[in-house]
């Protein structure tokens, strides 16, 4: 039974370490994310690293396993950072002319409300094309529902008319 004991004793503070190790250089990354930077989060986890080859850290099993994993995962971490801020800064991976690239309708933010209550808007701007007349006038329905009252009288020509233009401005996204 005593073995046992020391055997799941090992096994916890190899997983704690090495979950404890990963979350360091994880929210050292996401910090540094903060400011552009998500790669400089990593290395500073070699800090502790070098305490501990110094002999300045506290002896404890738990922290040394932890410095021991969090510097293996520095070099993942590291690389995931230069490849992130390499993605944001280079200009090539906008379309031509300047205009975004398109991105399937998947890869949307989840609390994007705009394209889950428009889908054709995510349509036409996040695939860089122009509406089809059934967007347009699916788009332009929905606007005039939302900005006319359901008991009121019927809308006028003009009215239906800007709710058009809207519509169609709507879809046609920032340019």
């Amino acid at each position: 039974m005593h073995v046992i004991l020391i055997i799941l004793d090992s096994i916890g503070l190899i997983l704690g370490s090495m979950v404890a190790g990963f979350f360091c250089c994880w929210l050292l990354w996401s910090g540094f994310r903060l400011v552009n930077h998500p790669e400089w989060g990593p290395p500073f986890v070699l800090v502790p690293a070098a305490l501990a080859l110094a002999g300045r850290l506290p002896n404890s099993e738990f922290l040394v396993m932890t410095v021991i994993f969090a510097s293996l995962a520095v070099v993942p971490f590291c690389r995931e950072g230069l490849a992130w801020r390499a993605h944001r800064l280079d200009p090539a991976r906008d379309g031509p002319a300047g205009q975004p690239e398109a991105r399937p309708i998947d890869h949307l933010p989840a609390a994007s409300l705009t394209f889950r209550r428009y889908p054709a808007l995510a349509g036409c701007i996040c695939e860089a094309r122009p509406p089809n007349p059934d967007e347009l006038k699916k788009v332009a329905s929905r606007m005039l529902s939302e900005t006319s009252p359901a008991q009121g009288p019927a809308p006028s020509f003009a009215a239906k008319r800007a709710v058009l233009r809207a519509a169609r401005a709507a879809l046609a996204g920032a340019g």
